[in-house]
């Protein structure tokens, strides 16, 4: 999580565990964003060569917090081993 905002541990807690234990190391929890308009002036600018797919953001989770199996991160470590590109803005993709 990033040291400006608050979590609530405990309401995040109970989240967690009402998933069943086995589909734990499948998770990733947090804030979804949905939706989002892709900024194409000012400071978070996308021009369409570094996302022309879409004026719209696929469904992704807020950067400020979240909460992940060590498998999940493995995982998410793997792929962008093997990602042919990268995108600047790290809360979105």
């Amino acid at each position: 999580m990033d040291d400006d905002i608050i979590v609530d541990f405990f309401q995040l807690f109970q989240k967690i565990k009402s998933f069943p234990e086995a589909d734990l190391d499948r998770k990733l929890f947090g804030f979804k964003h949905s939706e989002l308009p892709v900024k194409r002036f000012g400071k978070w600018a996308v021009g369409r060569s570094g996302f022309g797919v879409s004026d719209v953001y696929p469904d992704f989770l807020s950067g400020w917090a979240y909460v992940a199996s060590s498998t999940t991160a493995s995982r998410l470590v793997d792929a962008a081993a093997r990602a042919d590109d990268v995108f600047w803005i790290d809360d979105v993709w």
